[in-house]
């Protein structure tokens, strides 16, 4: 199981600084991007590309506040929650 807090050196917790996040996400996504090792090796290339998709699905999760639940309740349990019902504002 991936640890998306991990991934983008976030504390699990429910909340997050959106800001902060999308520096830690802006960072490493520059470090993985594809244009940066297009040059580089096949097996370089495709690592890069792999580590770019994580950390994009890592992001995608994290900053949405339901699905950042949903995980952190998936990594404490070990397995995802049988039912997730999270409270809406209104």
């Amino acid at each position: 199981m991936t640890d998306n807090f991990a991934l983008l050196n976030e504390a699990r917790r429910p909340w997050i600084d959106p800001d902060s996040l999308k520096e830690k996400f802006l960072a490493l996504s520059a470090q993985f991007h594809p244009d940066r090792v297009h040059q580089a090796p096949e097996p370089e290339r495709r690592a890069a590309s792999e580590r770019y998709a994580e950390i994009n699905a890592a992001y995608n999760c994290l900053r949405e506040p339901k699905e950042r639940l949903r995980h952190l309740l998936e990594l404490e349990l070990g397995a995802k929650p049988r039912t997730f019902n999270a409270c809406r504002r209104k």
